[in-house]
């Protein structure tokens, strides 16, 4: 005899295993958002030397080294 839960674990199961099947479909539809955000980011730097240099200085705080020699090697590295 089986227990009156069983087919409740079983709809769970197969809700979990539908779900999952989905992950992969829309962990790829959000990807062009995210690339297009870093994309623009970095055209960004590209474009404007003073946006990079007020990026080094505000946001990113390098350690060590000043914002005005970080930020064109950075600048540099994007349009290559």
């Amino acid at each position: 005899m089986t227990s009156p839960a069983r087919p409740m674990a079983d709809d769970a199961d197969h809700a979990v295993r539908a779900l999952e099947s989905l992950q992969a479909p829309a962990l790829l539809a959000t990807r062009p958002s995210i690339a297009n955000g870093s994309m623009l980011s970095g055209l960004t730097k590209i474009r404007d030397g003073d946006t990079t240099l007020a990026l080094f200085m505000d946001e990113y705080h390098v350690p060590l080294l000043p914002p005005h020699v970080v930020a064109p090697p950075d600048a540099c590295s994007i349009a290559h």
